[in-house]
């Protein structure tokens, strides 16, 4: 008798705390829904102004894989450079 009430209260309390976990997700998704940004207002009679001064380009930026590889690796701003190009070669070395 001791092991079912063991059971019976275990359940119990395991379908309490999903019913609760549910209701708690349900209003979370709710207030995420509601407070999503809805991206700006444009009122009546307003004017669009473009400034033609500056280029606008209407292609994608280039990608340059060495520059990505480097900021993803966390090393910013660090140049290497090649030690041939730092070498220097005196006359008469080849």
């Amino acid at each position: 008798m001791k092991s079912f009430f063991a059971s019976f209260f275990g359940t119990l309390f395991a379908i309490a705390l999903v019913i609760i976990g549910g209701f708690l997700l349900l209003i979370g998704i709710i207030s995420l829904i509601g407070s999503s940004n809805k991206g700006p207002t444009v009122e009546n009679k307003s004017v669009l102004v473009i400034d033609l001064s500056v280029p606008i380009s209407d292609a994608p930026a280039e990608l340059n894989t060495s520059e990505l590889i480097s900021e993803l690796s966390g090393q910013e701003n660090q140049r290497v450079t090649p030690a041939r190009s730092s070498a220097q070669y005196l006359p008469g070395d080849h």
